[in-house]
């Protein structure tokens, strides 16, 4: 697939185990190619959702830039036992502009976890989201994800 000029994002990534970091970044590559993902949203860190997001961001995408709260990169830096990767502590009501969608970041401690924030998008349209393909990939090791 071809998204000329295009800056993809994450928003969250997948736990920890069975080769699920191989696994989600085959299907993100099945994707969108091999361009590379830019942003990594935060919106907790939780291990179930973030747990691989310090390993995505060091060793497939090294350019992305992972966004969170003030807590949820700490929690990530604590998990993932790394701080090799780039990060940017968002503040509440703050804007992040990718290709033109903009994405406004609130903050909502304890809503689940004391790092919470909810990413609105402004601009989408009722219906409109990214679905990755649901058919099987070939992940390192010739398994089927």
């Amino acid at each position: 697939p071809e998204f000329p000029g295009s800056r993809p994002c994450s928003f969250e990534t997948v736990k920890n185990k069975d080769m699920a970091t191989e696994q989600l970044v085959a299907r993100i590559r099945d994707a969108i190619g091999d361009i590379p993902i830019t942003h990594i949203i935060l919106n907790h860190a939780e291990p179930d959702h973030s747990s691989t997001a310090a390993e995505i961001a060091t060793h497939f995408y090294p350019g992305a830039v992972i966004h969170g709260s003030k807590i949820a990169l700490k929690f990530l830096a604590d998990i993932s036992n790394s701080t090799g990767y780039s990060t940017h502590k968002v503040k509440n009501g703050e804007v992040l502009d990718v290709n033109g969608t903009k994405f406004v970041f609130n903050l909502a401690p304890n809503i689940h976890w004391p790092d919470t924030m909810i990413t609105h998008c402004p601009d989408a349209r009722p219906g409109v989201y990214l679905r990755l393909p649901r058919r099987p990939l070939r992940v390192p090791g010739g398994q089927a994800a």
